[in-house]
């Protein structure tokens, strides 16, 4: 995703960019319901282009309890300098990339791909209470399961009271 910049004189601008999630090189780009949108903040002074921006999307996930599919929403931001000046590269900050004085475009692509990347959850749950699957393989948030519960040897009832008590 390329923002135009040659045109821009030192100040304050706003653009709104729209494409499909394969055009940031994911890995399954059909896994995303929507299309990427971005707004970007551009700060334009003298050959610096600080941008910030807020992506927005949706994530086809894979619930890890109850292996059901569902929209995960991202609304994320992020930030990068774009520069020629190299002695602004020492900081060794992420956020910072060096660019040629007069370079008519600008490639956002590898800073909004980690942006999306980094909203996602590291556990996918379609609901914070999701109650998982059953061991025979019945989805407890539609209905109980009617497995047979195990009964346990009046023997060995003594050595379950020992476990619940640590």
């Amino acid at each position: 995703m390329k923002i135009r910049v040659s045109h821009l004189k030192d100040g304050l601008y706003t653009d709104h960019l729209l494409d499909s999630a394969a055009a940031f090189g994911f890995e399954k780009p059909e896994a995303f319901c929507d299309k990427v949108s971005v707004d970007c903040q551009i700060d334009k002074r003298a050959s610096d282009f600080y941008i910030r921006f807020n992506v927005k999307t949706r994530a086809l996930l894979t619930c890890d309890r109850c292996l059901e599919k569902f929209a995960f929403p991202i609304d994320d931001q992020g930030n990068a300098l774009y520069t020629a000046n190299e002695k602004l590269l020492k900081d060794d900050s992420e956020q910072i990339h060096l660019i040629q004085d007069g370079q008519p475009e600008i490639d956002l692509s590898a800073d909004i791909r980690e942006t999306v990347l980094l909203g996602l959850p590291i556990k996918n749950l379609c609901k914070d209470d999701c109650k998982g699957l059953c061991c025979c393989g019945q989805n407890l948030n539609f209905e109980a399961c009617k497995c047979e519960t195990e009964t346990i040897d009046p023997r060995w009832a003594a050595l379950s009271k020992l476990k619940k008590s640590e």
